[in-house]
Formats: structure tokens, sequence, C-alpha cells
């Protein structure tokens, strides 16, 4: 009996003792995981290799009530709150910790151009540089390398010339180069800024301010609100002592730059004040290259006007600009040497030059019918073909034909242009039907009617999509155009008599 109730003492014993064992465990466990769960700014993102990095969300603040208040009223913009705060005495260059946000850098960041110039005429410090900063959630973004107001300003997405100038004026350096590749929010959640688009600041490596702005572009994508802000931000920068002869890591110029990020007006505001003096051969191919595929006419001109000649490839730029449908583009190619003889566009890899053009017809829509016809004069002036097909058998007249117009008086202008220039109303080839066939196929008796007017032979045999040889009488009855029957019909008859 003793011994039983002993064997049991021993067993509640290492039972109990298991449980406070286990439960201890448990709540080192517990506490290890608790501590992980508070989100902390890593080092595993590029750019964020900050040692003092503050945890996200619970990140101990040295402000002041009267300070977050400061902060609160610049991002709401509250300019009577930030006056008073300010004639209460609140240190305009308060922290939340060191390296962080000051409120100059908040009024910065939601273009709140008034409370800028309140913070500077109060004493904010434009040169205190800026490493890491606060989202609204709490959650930090780093900026790496840490910037001043001026720079944090150029890497907005959206940035106001209004700002820009205060800085400016307040001491900024017009051309204080960005030292490092990027400025990127690490870390950082996705949210919209004040003018609703998507947050990201982007720097270029080694460049100065106007460099950076200008190529924002191609660093963000297109974007119509702020390529406006920034192309006036540009031009601004251009007016007050920006170094026009700078280039980006890539050596990429100012002009190169503005083109290809459709900054016109900074463009030609580059041209005006002569960087073209600065620029070498090479340097303005490029840029007649990039004005060619943003269809820059006036730059174009402008360039060729300055001697620009085109490099060894100039007939792939002209391949270029008729598969962009750039008719104004072509023919300034073609005065500068540019040549559209078939055996530059034999294989496949280009289309014939008149083909291209005529399948941008409907991007002419709108415009006179000139402005189609100069072009296919111009290619036929310096050599192109007007009858040649490309590899699908597709030919200049055929495309006329049987491209879907806004209206058939198009294509009728289109046919009737390409006829006066000498297309042949009478193609027969293996690969392609006929003009008449396609007429036909179109059920178009205006445009079968002038294929006749123009001596199409109304009697030679067409060959159906299942390889059936028939007439166009045939063929017209097939589709079910009776009237077209009866024309062509009628036209087989006028003919016969005058034999």
């Amino acid at each position: 009996m003793n011994r039983n109730f002993v064997r049991h003492i021993a067993l509640f014993m290492g039972a109990t003792r298991f449980f406070i064992f286990s439960v201890l465990i448990f709540c080192i466990g517990f506490s290890i995981g608790f501590s992980a769960d508070i989100p902390v700014a890593t080092t595993r993102n590029r750019g964020a290799h900050f040692s003092e990095m503050k945890p996200q969300g619970v990140m101990v603040t040295q402000l002041t009530k009267p300070e977050q208040a400061l902060f609160d009223a610049v991002k709401v913009g509250d300019t009577d709150q930030v006056k008073k705060l300010i004639a209460d005495g609140v240190d305009v260059n308060c922290r939340p910790a060191p390296e962080w946000e000051t409120p100059l850098f908040v009024a910065i960041e939601y273009d709140r151009s008034v409370i800028v110039q309140l913070l500077i005429d109060a004493g904010a410090d434009i040169h205190a540089k800026v490493g890491h900063f606060r989202y609204i959630n709490g959650k930090p973004c780093t900026l790496n390398p840490p910037v001043r107001a001026y720079q944090f300003a150029l890497l907005q997405n959206y940035t106001s010339v209004k700002v820009v100038s205060i800085l400016l004026n307040a001491g900024a350096d017009v051309n204080e180069v960005f030292k490092k590749a990027e400025a990127l929010c690490v870390e950082s959640p996705s949210r919209e800024n004040h003018a609703g688009f998507s947050h990201r600041m982007i720097g270029m490596p080694d460049s100065t301010p106007l460099i950076a702005v200008l190529s924002k572009y191609s660093l963000k994508g297109y974007n119509p609100i702020f390529s406006k802000a920034n192309g006036d931000v540009a031009i601004y920068l251009i007016e007050h002592g920006a170094d026009l002869t700078a280039m980006s890591k890539n050596r990429e110029t100012a002009l190169q730059l503005a083109i290809s990020s459709r900054y016109r007006r900074a463009a030609m505001l580059l041209i005006e004040k002569g960087v073209l003096n600065h620029m070498t051969l090479g340097q303005k191919q490029v840029a007649f290259n990039m004005a060619l595929l943003t269809g820059f006419v006036p730059m174009m001109k402008i360039l060729k006007a300055n001697g620009v000649t085109l490099p060894e490839a100039r007939n792939r730029l002209l391949g270029i600009a008729i598969q962009r449908c750039h008719l104004a583009g072509i023919r300034i190619l073609l005065e500068m040497g540019a040549s559209p003889v078939p055996e530059h566009f034999g294989d496949c890899s280009l289309e014939p030059p008149v083909v291209e053009v005529m399948t941008c017809g409907r991007y002419a829509v709108g415009k006179p019918l000139s402005y189609l016809q100069d072009t296919v004069h111009a290619l036929l002036k310096y050599g192109a073909d007007i009858n040649q097909s490309n590899c699908r058998g597709q030919y200049p007249l055929g495309i006329a034909i049987s491209m879907r117009q806004d209206t058939i008086q198009q294509n009728l202008n289109q046919i009737e242009m390409l006829l006066s220039m000498g297309a042949d109303v009478n193609r027969f080839q293996a690969k392609g039907p006929s003009p008449l066939a396609l007429a036909i196929q179109k059920k178009s008796k205006k445009i079968v009617e002038l294929l006749l007017n123009h001596g199409a032979d109304p009697a030679h045999p067409i060959r159906d999509e299942y390889g059936t040889t028939l007439t166009p009488v045939g063929f017209a009855r097939k589709l079910g155009a009776q009237d077209i029957v009866n024309l062509l019909t009628e036209c087989q008859s006028e003919r016969k008599e005058n034999l």
C-alpha cells in the first residue's frame, strides 16, 4: 500500500515538473515571437544599409507636443496653425529622431510652397541632410544617401517650380551633384501622395539637378501631370544657371534627355542657350534619332539646319520612320540622304516604303490628302516602287482598296491618287489578289467603277479563297453583288463593241 502511494507521488511530481518546464519554454518562445512580430526595418532591400534605422511603428519620438503639432499642421497645409506655432517659438528644425525629417521636408513632400517659405523665413536649415523619413502610417523610408532639401524636392514625383525657386533663392546650389546612384523608399508601404499618384523617389547617379529632372521620364514612366511639372522645373533650372554641358553617367546630354523625355519646351530652350555648340556630331546624331522616335519634327529640322548628317544606318532610320507612320520624318530623312529604293527593302524585316505609308493612311484621317500624297511623291522621287509588294503579297493599290476607312470617299481619293502616280490597275501575280478582285470582294460598286474607268480588265480570271478560278462576273455573283455583276457585264459589252 505504501509502495503504491510513493509510486503515485513520484509520478505526480514528475508530471508537475514536466508541466512547469513546458510552460516555461512556451513563455520564452512567445516572448521571442512577439519581439519578432515587431516590424523592424532591415537591410535586405537595396539602399537600406543605415545602422541607425528605427523600428517601424514603435519608434521613440523626441518631439514635444507643440513640435508634433507643427508636423501635423505642415502635413495638412494649415498655414495659420503653422504661423501660430512659429510665433510661439516652436523649433522649425525639430526632428523626431537624429537624421529624420524636419518640417521643411514634409512641406516639400506635399508641395506646400507657402509653408516652405514660412519655415525658411523662420530659420529652417535648407542644408540639413535627412536620411530617414516617416510615412503617414509611421513606417520609415530610408534615403540613400541622405539628401538636402533641394535634392529631396527634385526627387519627388511632383514638385512645383515655386518650391524649387524658394529653395534656390534661400541659397541652394543649382548644380549640386547627386553623389549616389539612387534614393529609394525602403521598407515603405504602397501609398498615394497628395496628387493621388503612387509615390516613389529615384535619382540619377552622379548627376546634376537638371540631368536628374530630365531623366525622370525614363525612370518613372509617363504621366501628363508629372511631365508638365518636371518640364517646368527643367525650364526654370535652365534659366537660372544650371550647367547645360553636364551629362548623365551614361554620357547622355541634357538635350538628348529633354528630347527623349518629351520636355519639348525645355529642349527648345536648350537650343536657344547654344547647347549645340558644346555637342559632338555623334551626340547630335543621337539627339536627331531621339527626335525622330518621339515625333519631334521641329527639333529634327533644327538639327538638320545645324549640319547634322545621318549615320550609316540611315535606311534603317527610314524604315523605323515608315513603321511609325512618321510621314513628316520620312520626308526629312529622304532630304538628308536616306534611300527608299526596292533593294534596301527586299527582305521581310522592313515593309516596302509605299506599302507602309499607305497602311499609315488611316492615321492621316482629318488631314488633307496632300499630306499623304506629298510623302508618296517624295518616296517615288527618291526611287521607291509604287507597285512593290511585301512578303504577304500586299501592295499599295490593294491596301488603298481594302483598308477600312470612315467613308468610301477616302478609299476613292487614295486609289485615285495612286493610279495618277502610276499604280498598276491590272496587277496580276501568283501571290495576292488583283485590284479588281479586292474591289469586288469589298462589294464596292464605286471602287469597281473607278478601276474599270482606269482600264481594269473585267474578264481576267479571279481565284477565290478556296483556289477556284472564276470570272469577275462569276465572283461577284457568288458574293451576291448583283449591282457589280451588272456593271461588269455592261463594261464587257461596251469593250466588245469598241473592238
